[in-house]
This record gives structure tokens, C-alpha cells and sequence, in this order.
């Protein structure tokens, strides 16, 4: 069973009969997640009236949040390199400025145009990496780290390889050329005068991808569409003896092909149930940390051997130290903020069904989605459930004492489907809003009983 997604906007609402009521602070304020932000709109509402109306009225307003409803597990550091020690904080910075200086140096020593391609391609992706490993961002650090072995392989083989040279390398560009000349989905997106450019544009893409395209296809075969290098990535990076990194590749490649263990980080067990989390995948940060330095270092090993430069030296000098001495602190530091990302219950569903009760003992099912505060007729999914409890209560209550509302009651232990010709509408036209005498916020009740009189907790 799926227990909701902790991060999307989630709110508690309290019931009571006779009658149903909204409460204004939907979270107990011993519960309330620091940065909540959800707020009653005082003027326009959603539907475009003033929400100034009083309970006795039947009117259509609803409530609408402010922004991002609270993550109810905790908000990611800001910098998870902050954290560390000065003395780290110190070797990041000189690694930065080593990585942007010494690349610079590299470039009219290397021979090859590949070689100098492939090196802007890594030098751009190791940068991302540390700041997405700053952000404890670890699906968009393993995409980088995950590329810069394929950019220390690319570079293996156009130094060494006789048969994936620079350039059959280079001469990819024509695919890539072709390739983005057929793609045109986005043209319609376009205002008509960007549009005619844009055709334009690509039509002269067509005209000279086709004809470089059968150029290269004619010297390598049709395979050359596909990849520009002959062999499997396993087969290359065995050869240069890189078997040991390319089970990392792996292990990254099962994230950002969408594999279910992909995703462990997100998921966290309780008992029968799974809670999903959006957010950053903190406990993926330190793994793509030692993957993609790891790759860097032996592409800065490849620099040097190429060029004999001290730059090529000092940066893989840098990153090794840096991995191997503050490895151990950056899984420290990403294991204790993601253990404040996840709550310590399960979170609510965004959904609630609800129960509405006419003085003739008609009823009707609702499905109320608290994200946005709209209803919406539905039917149970198989058998009828058992309403007698909520008949006898209903008994009693009087419409006219509540705007002509029904009563109404949660039951989050029916499964709902709503009806495909449904019309969502504002849950305040049939919940009795916060100002309502008989709310429990007016009536002098703790929230305990709130809880064990009203919503049954």
C-alpha cells in the first residue's frame, strides 16, 4: 500500500456533527512543519468573490494556498558543503578554483580537437557535480557523475585507439546535426515569427545534415547512427582497465534509467506501507560524489600522461585527496539531513471521502482533495459500506442551522471512485467554515479532543 508522497500540499481538517466544520489552523500547532505556508485568502478568492461571506450563507468560496504547501518531513540545507568542516570547506574551494584554471592551461597542449572536446564536456560536468552534491541533489549528481566515465573512456580511446579515433569522434557532429533537424514538435509552441525562423533554421540543418550524414555513414556504416565508438562500453573500459569503475556506471545508469532501485532514497518502508518522498535523493549525493571523482581523477591521469602538465597533475591530485578525505564526512553530514526529511508518522493521503447525510436519510459520497479544497461526487469501489453509526448521527441535524449544509463525516476507510462526469466544486459550499459557533475552536476544546470527539483519533 502507498501512503501519499511526502512534499505535495497536504492539510488536516477536523469534523464534528451535528453538521461538518473546517477548522482554520489545519495543523495542530505542536505539529505545524517550520515554512508552513498555507493561508486563508482574505479579498478575491479562486473563484473570484470576496471571501468575507458569513457561514449562514451557501456560497461557492473556497481556500487556496500560498505557493508550495509544507514539506511535512523538514526543507534540505542550503549547503550541505557548509556543514563540513572549515578544513573541507577550504579544500572544496581550492579544488574549484584548480578546475577552472588549470583546464584553461591543458588545451593548446592536448593534440587532438576530441581530446579538447571531451575535456570542456568533463570540466562542465565535475563542476555540476559538486554543486548538485552541494544541494544533496543525488539524481542530478549521478547523471553527472554517471557521464564523466563515459568522457573518461571517450578520451581513453580517442588517445590510444586505433579504430575510435578523434575523428571518427568529431565526425558524429554530422548525426547530432541531423538528428536535431528533424526534431520540430516545439515549432507549433512558437509565435509566427520565431516559428518561420526556427523552420528556417532547421530546414538549413536538413539540407547540410543530410548530405554530411551520408558522407559519414558511407566511412563507418549505418551503425555510426547508433554510437560513434565500435565496441560496448563494458568491452572499452575493460580494455583500458576500467572494469571496476564501469560497475558504477552501472549502478548510476539504474537511475537515470528510471529502475526501481533507482529510487531506494525516495522510498522508506513502514511496516506494510511505502512513503514515497519528492525531494533530493541525499543518500545518493555521497555515492555520486566518489563515482563521478572517482572517474575525474583517472581522466585528469589521462591529461597528464597526454600532456606532462603539472595543471593535469594538481587537479587529480586534488580530487583524489578531496574523495579520499572527505568522503567519509559528506556521507556523515547527507545521512543526518535526510533523516530529517522523513516524517515520523505517514503522512495523509490528499484525498478524503466524505460522506454526506440529507435530513430524508438521502446520502451521497464525495471525494474531497485537501491540496486544493474542491469536492466531487464518487461511488464506493465494491460493497456499500456500513452508514448506520453516521444515520443515527445525522438524525439531529438540523440544515437550516448550518446555511442548509447536509450532514457530513470523513470515512478514510472507504475507497472512492469519482464519477467520470463530476463537477469539482468549493468543499465550503457544503463544510461549515471556520467562523461557525459550533466549530471546535469556537467551543474552548483542546485539540486532544478534537481529536478522540470529533475526528475519531
Amino acid at each position: 500500500m502507498h501512503k501519499g508522497l511526502v512534499g505535495l500540499a497536504t492539510a488536516r481538517a477536523f469534523w464534528a456533527p451535528p453538521g461538518s466544520l473546517e477548522v482554520e489552523s489545519v495543523w495542530p500547532s505542536h505539529q505545524c512543519p517550520a515554512g508552513s505556508n498555507l493561508r486563508r485568502v482574505e479579498g478575491a478568492g479562486s473563484f473570484g468573490r470576496s471571501i468575507g461571506a458569513t457561514w449562514q450563507e451557501l456560497d461557492k468560496i473556497g481556500y487556496e494556498t500560498s505557493g508550495i504547501l509544507p514539506d511535512i518531513g523538514g526543507a534540505p540545507p542550503q549547503s550541505a558543503f557548509a556543514l563540513l568542516a572549515v578544513e573541507a570547506q577550504r579544500e572544496i574551494h581550492n579544488w574549484r578554483v584548480s578546475v577552472n584554471l588549470d583546464t584553461g592551461a591543458l588545451y593548446e597542449h592536448l593534440p587532438l580537437p576530441a581530446q579538447r572536446f571531451i575535456l570542456t564536456a568533463a570540466t562542465n560536468d565535475v563542476i555540476a557535480l559538486l554543486e548538485h552534491v552541494d544541494q544533496l541533489d543525488g539524481r542530478s549528481a549521478a547523471a553527472s557523475a554517471r557521464t564523466l566515465f563515459e568522457h573518461l573512456v571517450n578520451f581513453k580511446d580517442v588517445s590510444l585507439s586505433e579504430e575510435n579515433t578523434s575523428e571518427r569522434f568529431m565526425d558524429h557532429r554530422r548525426v547530432t546535426v541531423e538528428q536535431l533537424s528533424r526534431r520540430r514538435w516545439h515549432i507549433d509552441a512558437l509565435d509566427r515569427a520565431a516559428a518561420k525562423k526556427e523552420s528556417n533554421f532547421l530546414d538549413g540543418l536538413a539540407s547540410q545534415g543530410r548530405r554530411k550524414l551520408t558522407e559519414v555513414v558511407a566511412k563507418y556504416s549505418s551503425r555510426f547512427k547508433s554510437g560513434w565508438a565500435t565496441g560496448s562500453l563494458h568491452d572499452r573500459a575493460k580494455h583500458y582497465g576500467l572494469i571496476g569503475e564501469y560497475e558504477g556506471y552501472r549502478i548510476l545508469s539504474g537511475v537515470i534509467h528510471g529502475s526501481s532501485g533507482g529510487v531506494r532514497g525516495l522510498v522508506q518502508e513502514r511496516g506494510e506501507e511505502n512513503i514515497h518522498r519528492l525531494g533530493h535523493d541525499m543518500q545518493l549525493a555521497p555515492i555520486a560524489f566518489e563515482e563521478g571523482l572517482r572517474s575525474f581523477t583517472h581522466l585528469c591521469e589521462a591529461l597528464f600522461d597526454v600532456t606532462q602538465r603539472q595543471e593535469a597533475d594538481e587537479m587529480g591530485g586534488r580530487s583524489f585527496w578531496l574523495l579520499r578525505s572527505r568522503l567519509q564526512e559528506l556521507r556523515d553530514v547527507s545521512a543526518k539531513e535526510d533523516r530529517k526529511m522523513w516524517p515520523r508518522r505517514l503522512p495523509p493521503s490528499p484525498y478524503l471521502p466524505s460522506l454526506a447525510i440529507w435530513p430524508t436519510g438521502k446520502h451521497a459520497w464525495y471525494i474531497r482533495d485537501l491540496r486544493t479544497e474542491l469536492m466531487a461526487r464518487a461511488d464506493p469501489v465494491g460493497e456499500d459500506p456500513d452508514i448506520a453509526l453516521e444515520l443515527a448521527r445525522a438524525a439531529s441535524h438540523d440544515p437550516e442551522e448550518f446555511g442548509g449544509r447536509p450532514f457530513m463525516r470523513p470515512r478514510p476507510d472507504v475507497q472512492l471512485q469519482p464519477r467520470r462526469t463530476a463537477q469539482w466544486f468549493p468543499t465550503r459550499s457544503m463544510l461549515v467554515p471556520p467562523d461557525h459557533p459550533k466549530n471546535p475552536n469556537n467551543m474552548g476544546l483542546t485539540k486532544k479532543e478534537i481529536s478522540q470527539n470529533w475526528f475519531g483519533v
